[in-house]
């Protein structure tokens, strides 16, 4: 019986994560729909209630990971939830949508999102292997992920609003280049050769600048992720995604928030 109704509990164990936000549970909460057709198979009350045996276990099977979910968001709301293993953040980022993950990160606490960003930095390479289809999921998630992450640290103060996802995005428009380039897929545009489309110049246009005003900016990012990568920053400084970004995206801005931080701290 669990073979015939595998792809209804999977089904429904996603639709749980995603209405309540534990994009981390999917395991979990395929097992409590397995344990819904124990309930279905020790009550047997189909015959009672009028419902066919298939849709009377498919009732069982939602109830379960419906009262398990409630459960496991409550238990998240009250900060007692454990972190999520790199597996479980494997298989929701492979399962979601990018449209889907922005409900979601929304949804996410500091510590979810520490663990989404390690687990997107450290499994870079296998995750964008296709330029064409993986580079648009992993930088909408990275780029939505980096974003919630700085406004849950700098909400309690008012901080000036500056696009620290713009490196993250130029770095992506720099590695897609590359890789287009190394698998010999033709180019988009016949005017421009890859060399000029990831140019400062032409990344700063993508991005929405004015290439004039700000190709050396956009230059100057580039030059700080070369000589310090994000491993370097992090052995050497400590942090996380958001302080790299926002390190390469404006010293000046990082050194004044890491002086009030510390500040504030003593």
């Amino acid at each position: 019986m669990r073979e015939q109704f595998g792809e209804y509990i999977r089904r429904a164990a996603r639709k749980a994560a995603y209405d309540s936000c534990i994009p981390w549970k999917l395991a979990g909460l395929r097992e409590f729909g397995k344990h819904g057709i124990f309930t279905a198979a020790m009550e047997q009350r189909h015959t009672e209630l009028g419902l066919p045996l298939e849709r009377y276990v498919e009732g069982c099977i939602d109830r379960e990971i419906r009262t398990s979910a409630e459960a496991i968001l409550k238990k998240k709301m009250a900060g007692i939830d454990s972190l999520p293993p790199e597996e479980s953040i494997g298989e929701a980022y492979k399962t979601f949508s990018k449209d889907e993950w922005e409900r979601l990160i929304a949804s996410c606490n500091k510590e979810d999102l520490k663990a989404l960003l390690s687990y997107l930095n450290s499994n870079k390479e296998e995750l964008t292997q296709n330029p064409e289809e993986d580079w648009s999921n992993y930088g909408s998630v990275y780029v939505a992920a980096a974003k919630r992450s700085m406004i849950l640290r700098f909400s309690q103060g008012k901080w000036e609003m500056t696009r620290i996802s713009d490196p993250l995005w130029a770095a992506l428009w720099w590695e897609r280049s590359r890789r287009r380039t190394r698998q010999g897929l033709q180019r988009p545009s016949k005017r421009r050769s890859r060399m000029e489309m990831a140019s400062a110049r032409a990344v700063a246009e993508a991005l929405g600048y004015d290439p004039d005003n700000m190709h050396k900016q956009v230059a100057s990012w580039r030059k700080r992720m070369k000589k310090v990568p994000f491993e370097n920053y992090v052995e050497k400084f400590g942090g996380d995604w958001s302080d790299y970004l926002l390190w390469v995206r404006s010293p000046r801005l990082y050194k004044k928030i890491q002086s009030l931080q510390k500040h504030r701290e003593e």
